[in-house]
């Protein structure tokens, strides 16, 4: 009889970490959605202003150019291409994370 009742015991404790595997599981899923929409919107957002600001450099008068007055623009360019790169990564990060 007591080896059916540790039978038991440990036949429920199998189920018992499953279950809270499973909720784990789901409350991750839950963050790495959360995570990926917060990453897709900034990525969106820094890719807007990507375009306006080379719309800008594109439309500054030729006279920037000539006296290199437009060096804060093209800085502040390759600023906001760098943070799309690390926020590229980072989501597909997630999504690999998410897969596994």
């Amino acid at each position: 009889m007591d080896d059916y009742n540790e039978v038991l015991v440990n036949c429920a404790k199998s189920s018992l970490a499953t279950l809270k595997e499973t909720k784990v599981e789901k409350v991750a899923i839950k963050l790495l959605n959360s995570i990926l929409l917060k990453l897709e919107v900034e990525l969106h957002s820094l890719h807007r202003k990507i375009e306006k600001m080379e719309m800008k450099i594109a439309t500054l008068p030729s006279e920037y150019f000539l006296t290199h007055q437009y060096k804060a623009e093209v800085t502040v360019l390759n600023d906001l291409k760098r943070k799309r790169k690390d926020v590229k990564e980072q989501l597909l990060l997630v999504k690999t994370t998410k897969l596994s």
